[in-house]
């Protein structure tokens, strides 16, 4: 698994399962579902970007928000401060402000009335 750094649901499911049916039980996620599955369920990333005409990118400016669900994770406090820097990637871009918030959604049960 990518992010290792606080147990998820789907990795409490993997162990009941395997406790269930009483051998080992093997959960393999693609890049895509990891990135759905890591603390943050959802981002929302707007921003424009400074860009020469050669391509060069000279800037990013934009608004991040995280939705981190309806419960507080161990690493939730930290996401919005450690996610930012990401954002360039591998490139050097050495003007970069980011804003970022973090919002929890309200938990809805099936049976709630």
């Amino acid at each position: 698994m990518g992010a290792r750094y606080t147990s998820r649901p789907e990795e409490v499911a993997v162990i009941y399962a395997s406790m269930k049916l009483n051998r080992p039980v093997k959960w393999v996620a693609t890049r895509s579902e990891e990135l759905m599955i890591s603390t943050a369920r959802q981002m929302k990333f707007q921003g424009e970007a400074a860009v020469k005409a050669d391509g060069t990118v000279l800037g990013l400016r934009g608004n991040l928000t995280l939705d981190m669900g309806a419960w507080l994770t161990y690493t939730g406090p930290i996401q919005p401060q450690i996610i930012p820097p990401m954002i360039v990637g591998p490139y050097r871009i050495r003007a970069v402000s980011v804003l970022s918030r973090a919002v929890y959604t309200e938990y809805s049960s099936p049976n709630h009335v």
